[in-house]
C-alpha cells in the first residue's frame, strides 16, 4: 500500500505508475510514482491543457527524432526551402487535425526524406501506396471523365 500525495488515499501499489530514474553513479532505481495513476493522469492532462503548444512541439520533436532522425526545426527548414508550401499541391495551409505539416518519406526501411506535404497530399500518397502505376491510372481516369470546363 502507498499513500498518494495528491488525493491522500492509501492505495495498492498497482494503482501507481512505475518510475525508473538514474542516480549520479549510473545505477538505476526502480520504484513507484508519488501520485496514483488517476491523480497523475489528471495532472498530466491539466499541464497539457495549460501548455498546449509546448506539449505539441515536445511530442512532435520526439516523433520526428524517433522516426526520421530530425527535429521540427529541420522540418521547418525543409518547408522553407519549398517556399513554405506543399511540395505537391502548393498550398500554404497544412490542414489536418493539428494543422501540422507532414514529413514525407520513402516507405521502406530507409525512411529517406522526400519533402514536406500538406495533410491532404500526404494522405493521398499513402492511400495510393506510393504506387506510380495506380497514380497514373487515377490521372487517366480523371482525364477520361473530366468536364469540358475542368482544367484537365
Amino acid at each position: 500500500m502507498k499513500k498518494c500525495k495528491d488525493c491522500g488515499f492509501e492505495k495498492p501499489l498497482d494503482e501507481f505508475h512505475d518510475q525508473k530514474y538514474k542516480l549520479a553513479d549510473g545505477t538505476f532505481v526502480v520504484g513507484k510514482r508519488s501520485y496514483c495513476k488517476l491523480c497523475g493522469n489528471k495532472r498530466s492532462y491539466s499541464w497539457k491543457d495549460k501548455n498546449y503548444e509546448k506539449s505539441l512541439k515536445t511530442c512532435r520533436d520526439f516523433y520526428y527524432r524517433k522516426e526520421y532522425g530530425i527535429t521540427s526545426e529541420k522540418r521547418d527548414q525543409m518547408l522553407a526551402e519549398q517556399g513554405g508550401r506543399c511540395a505537391i499541391c502548393g498550398t500554404d495551409n497544412p490542414g489536418g487535425k493539428h494543422d501540422q505539416w507532414c514529413v514525407d518519406h520513402v516507405h521502406d526501411n530507409t525512411k529517406a526524406l522526400r519533402g514536406v506535404l500538406c495533410n491532404r497530399c500526404n494522405r493521398a500518397l499513402g492511400l495510393f501506396a506510393d504506387n506510380e502505376e495506380i497514380l497514373a491510372n487515377a490521372i487517366q481516369y480523371l482525364r477520361k471523365y473530366a468536364v469540358k470546363s475542368n482544367r484537365l
